[in-house]
C-alpha cells in the first residue's frame, strides 16, 4: 500500500531543480517561467496562482522519487519479502524520503532519511541526498560503508546546521544486518517478542569521516520490521503527551492482538484516533516482513 497524501504549502522551489527528466510539458512549462526582479508589482491574486502550481509542480517531482509497487515487486518476490509503506509530508514538499533496491545475490536493501527543517529548504536536499544515494556504486550492501561515503559527500554540500538522519539496512540470507545515522528506532516484530533495534550513531554531514557500525541480528520467515519516522514517536497525544516508543509499541501490540499480525492499515487508524492533528513534522513508515 502506498499514500502520498502531501498538504500544505511553502515558498520558492523553482531554483531546485536538479533537471528537467521525467517531468511533463507543462510542468517544464511552470519551471521556465521567469521570476518578477525585485521591485516588480505583481497581482496578489496571480502571484498567489503561479505559487500554487509551483508548489504542485514540486509536490509531484518528489513523490517521482519514490518507488513505485511495479518497480519493486518482482525483487520483492525473488528476496521473499513484503513491504507496505505509507508517506505524507506535513508541508507540499518535505524532508523524508525512503527507497530500496536489488542486490545481486537476492538480498534487498531499504533505506529511510529525514534531512533537517521542514518545507523547501528540507526538500531541496532530499533531491541532492537521493541523487547521491544513485550515484555510490560501491558498498552498497554494506550499510555502514554505504553511510559514511554519504556522510563524507554531504559534508561539503551541505549547509551550516543542516544534517540527515538516516536507517539503511540489508535482508540476505535469512539475517537483518542495519547501521543508522541517527535515525528513529525500528521495531522488530517477531513470533517470539517484540524489540527496539539500536541506531546510535552520527547525522550525516555534520562530522567528515565519521564512523558507522554495522549490526546483524536474525530475520527469520514471520518476522517483520517496522520503521516510522519521529513524527510517529513524537506526535502529541489526545491529552498532551508525546506517543513515545512505548505508544508505538502499545499500538502494535493493540493491532497484533486484534487482528493477529501486524499491518499498517490498522496501525496507523489507531495512531489517528489517538494522537492531535494535524501532524507537525513529515510522516514515513515501512513495514518489512519476511514472508
Amino acid at each position: 500500500m502506498y499514500e502520498h497524501d502531501v498538504a500544505g504549502t511553502q515558498r520558492r522551489f523553482r531554483w531546485a531543480i536538479p533537471s528537467g527528466k521525467g517531468l511533463t510539458a507543462q510542468e517544464l512549462e511552470v519551471l521556465s517561467q521567469p521570476r518578477p526582479h525585485h521591485g516588480t508589482t505583481v497581482h496578489p491574486v496571480a502571484q498567489s496562482d503561479a505559487h500554487a502550481e509551483e508548489m504542485e509542480v514540486a509536490r509531484r517531482m518528489q513523490l517521482r522519487l519514490l518507488p513505485s509497487a511495479e518497480q519493486l515487486a518482482p525483487a520483492l518476490e525473488r528476496a521473499g519479502l513484503t513491504l507496505e509503506t505509507r508517506f505524507k509530508s506535513c508541508n507540499a514538499v518535505g524532508g523524508d524520503l525512503w527507497g530500496a533496491y536489488e542486490l545481486g545475490d537476492g538480498g534487498m536493501a531499504f533505506y529511510a532519511f529525514d534531512l533537517s527543517g521542514h518545507g523547501v529548504p528540507a526538500a531541496l536536499n532530499v533531491f541532492r541526498l537521493h541523487a547521491l544515494i544513485g550515484d555510490v556504486a560501491v558498498r552498497r550492501d554494506d550499510p555502514a560503508g554505504f553511510l559514511s561515503i554519504l556522510n563524507d559527500t554531504l559534508c561539503g554540500q551541505l549547509g551550516p546546521g543542516q544534517f540527515a538522519t538516516m536507517f539503511h539496512m540489508v535482508v540476505r540470507d535469512g539475517h537483518l544486518t542495519w547501521s543508522s545515522a541517527a535515525a528513529p528506532r525500528p521495531l522488530l516484530v517477531c513470533p517470539q517478542g517484540l524489540g527496539w533495534l539500536d541506531t546510535t550513531g552520527m547525522p550525516l554531514g555534520l562530522r567528515p569521516h565519521a564512523a558507522y557500525t554495522n549490526r546483524t541480528c536474525a530475520f527469520p520467515r514471520g518476522t517483520g520490521l517496522l520503521f516510522t519516522s519521529d513524527a510517529v514517536s513524537e506526535a502529541e497525544t489526545l491529552d498532551g503527551g508525546l506517543l513515545g516508543e512505548e505508544g508505538v509499541e502499545g499500538l502494535v501490540r493493540t493491532v497484533i492482538w486484534r487482528a493477529g499480525k501486524l499491518a499498517l492499515e490498522p496501525l496507523f487508524a489507531r495512531f489517528y484516533r489517538e494522537v492531535r492533528l494535524p501532524l507537525t513534522d513529515d510522516l514515513t513508515a515501512l513495514w518489512i516482513e519476511r514472508s
